[in-house]
């Protein structure tokens, strides 16, 4: 899965704003962690569809 770039280059987090990284099949917040999945090259920016993982 391939979220475009042109769409990378716009799209943040929706709680701190930061740019996202897409990991597999997820954008991740840079700044916070907080993971967003992507459905069919759509990323799903809900805050409903959003979490952070736990940590070990």
């Amino acid at each position: 899965m391939a979220v475009p770039d042109q769409l990378m280059e716009i799209l943040r987090c929706i709680e701190c704003h930061s740019p996202l990284d897409e990991v597999e099949a997820e954008l991740v917040c840079r700044a916070c962690g907080l993971r967003f999945p992507v459905e069919g090259d759509i990323p799903v920016m809900l805050p409903e569809s959003s979490y952070r993982p736990e940590s070990s």
